[in-house]
C-alpha cells in the first residue's frame, strides 16, 4: 500500500456498514447462495447452471466487501465460496488494512501519551503554585507579637472555655498545616517525576 492510499485511510470517513463479526455475514452468504441455487438449478443448461451460480457468488461477496466492514476491516468470506484468485486479493487487502489500523492506533497512542504527559506537569505546576501561596499566607498569620502568658486562675468559667477551645483550634491548624507540607513535598515529587518525562519521542518512552 502507497503512502497515498494509507493517507486516505486516515483521512476519508468510512461508510460501510459496520458488523462485529465474521460468522454472521458467512451465514447470510450461505443462506443468500442456497436460495439463488435453489432458482438457478431450473435452468436446462448444467454449464448456465454453473455459470450464474459462480457469478452470484462473486458479485454477492463484492457487493457485501464494498459495503460492510467488519471491525474496521474488510470481510473475510469462506474460502470455498470464492475463488482463489479473489481470496488472494482479499487477503491482501485485509493485511493493507489491518497496517493502516495498526498505524492508526500507534499515531494516536504516541499523541495520546504526549499530551496526557504535558497536562499532568501543567496540573503539577499549578498545584504547587497554590500550595506555596498557601504555605506563605500560613506563615503570614503565625507571625506578630508573643501572646502574653495566662495563669488558669485568673480566668473565670467561660472565660477557661474559650481558652480551651481556641487552643484546640490551633492544634487542628497545627496538624492541617502539617497535611499541607506533606502535601506539597508530594507534590514536589510529582512534579519532578511528570517532568523527567515530558521530552519524549515517539514511541512513549522518556528520552534518557
Amino acid at each position: 500500500m502507497s503512502e497515498e492510499d494509507t493517507e486516505k485511510l486516515h483521512t476519508e470517513p468510512d461508510d460501510r456498514i459496520p458488523c462485529t463479526n465474521h460468522s454472521s455475514l458467512n451465514k447470510i452468504m450461505e443462506i443468500a447462495t442456497k436460495h439463488f441455487n435453489d432458482v438457478a438449478n431450473s435452468l436446462e443448461s448444467e454449464e448456465s447452471r454453473t455459470q450464474l451460480k459462480t457469478r452470484f457468488s462473486e458479485r454477492f461477496r463484492e457487493i457485501v466487501h464494498q459495503n460492510v466492514s467488519v471491525r474496521g476491516l474488510p470481510w473475510a468470506t469462506s474460502g470455498d465460496l470464492i475463488s482463489q484468485d479473489l481470496q488472494e486479493q482479499q487477503v491482501g487487502e485485509t493485511e493493507d488494512a489491518l497496517h493502516s489500523l495498526l498505524a492508526k492506533k500507534v499515531e494516536e497512542l504516541a499523541k495520546k501519551r504526549k499530551n496526557s504527559t504535558s497536562e499532568v506537569l501543567r496540573l503539577c505546576e499549578m498545584r504547587l503554585k497554590h500550595q506555596r501561596q498557601n504555605l506563605k499566607k500560613t506563615d503570614i498569620e503565625f507571625e506578630g507579637p508573643p501572646r502574653p502568658t495566662l495563669k488558669s486562675s485568673a480566668l473565670t468559667a467561660s472565660q477557661h472555655q474559650a481558652l480551651t477551645e481556641v487552643l484546640s483550634d490551633c492544634s487542628h491548624l497545627k496538624a492541617k498545616i502539617k497535611c499541607m507540607d506533606q502535601d506539597f513535598t508530594k507534590l514536589q515529587e510529582d512534579f519532578k517525576s511528570a517532568k523527567s518525562i515530558v521530552s519524549m519521542d515517539d514511541t512513549g518512552y522518556a528520552s534518557s
